[in-house]
């Protein structure tokens, strides 16, 4: 490689860090705009109420005939005085309105400037990982010596773009997984509806048939949680932190339960079913408290 390429190399590393480092500026300032412009839409839609309100207010006054707004000022003796008071403060939440819709549009205008800034450096992730690798690895060669300055720069940068893609897989792993227990726990529950009527109002049979069907459909989804928290461990491993074991649910005896029906088969199998629902409430709490270290960790990460 030539000295040429290798001062390449180096001016494509500078472009590329500070285009990212700019890119990363304008996402935060977006980001702190997104509750501004959350709020100025609040603003405008409550003043465009009260403007509503207060303009109906005159018209009911304005009106001819017997509004009982008009009615019972013309009674009073009152009615132009109240005309002009009305209209005063239709006119005041008129420019009230105004002001918010204007600064509302102040608002968007540089969010949307911010955003076209954005696009303007174009994809700013796009070859900059083989960059630094390249960069990384090149920079030791004979001729690279343009490179050296940068190079431990471009190791830092590429570990924290590894470590920031792991903890981004473990959170979208973390995400399924509580799906699934969640729905785990919806089924779980109507069975345990089921399961409470089965034996304290006497369902018989086909409630606990009822009950047994959505524990087929609970178990389906304790499988997928289960299957799901396997590769949120694995992924959390990936990240140096502890895993979340699987709910253990006991098999619950569909054939005794329904053709022995009695008190002692519905107690137990409720029993059961609680159970199962507090090792998957255990289960939830436990992603849920990775998840928040996961996030934790994403959010110590520089940019």
């Amino acid at each position: 490689m030539t000295e040429d390429r290798y001062a390449a190399l180096a001016r494509r590393f500078d472009e590329l860090t500070a285009a990212r480092a700019e890119h990363q500026r304008l996402a935060s300032r977006l980001a702190g705009m997104e509750p501004r412009l959350r709020e100025a839409a609040q603003e405008v839609e409550r003043l465009s109420a009260a403007l509503g309100k207060e303009r109906a207010d005159v018209r009911r006054l304005e009106a001819g005939g017997l509004s009982p707004s008009r009615l019972w000022a013309s009674v009073r003796g009152d009615l132009a005085e109240r005309l002009t008071t009305e209209r005063s403060e239709a006119q005041a939440a008129e420019y009230a309105s105004a002001r918010a819709a204007s600064h509302q549009d102040t608002l968007r205008r540089e969010a949307e400037g911010l955003r076209a800034q954005q696009a303007a450096l174009g994809d700013v992730e796009v070859g900059y990982e083989e960059m630094l690798t390249e960069v990384h690895r090149r920079a030791g060669e004979p001729g690279a010596v343009v490179l050296r300055d940068r190079a431990a720069e471009a190791g830092r940068r590429l570990e924290d773009l590894r470590w920031r893609r792991e903890l981004d897989e473990a959170l979208a792993a973390g995400a399924r997984a509580a799906d699934a227990l969640r729905q785990a726990r919806e089924r779980l529950g109507s069975a345990d509806g089921w399961s409470t009527w089965d034996t304290f109002a006497g369902g018989g049979m086909l409630s606990s048939m009822l009950k047994h069907d959505e524990l087929d459909r609970a178990t389906q989804h304790l499988d997928d949680a289960a299957e799901a928290l396997g590769r949120f461990s694995r992924e959390l491993a990936d990240v140096e932190l502890p895993g979340v074991d699987a709910p253990v649910v006991d098999q619950l005896s569909r054939g005794l339960d329904i053709w022995f029906d009695n008190f002692v088969t519905d107690y137990l199998v409720g029993d059961r079913i609680r159970r199962a629902r507090g090792q998957v409430d255990a289960a939830l709490e436990a992603v849920g408290a990775a998840m928040h270290r996961l996030r934790e960790l994403r959010a110590g990460l520089p940019g």
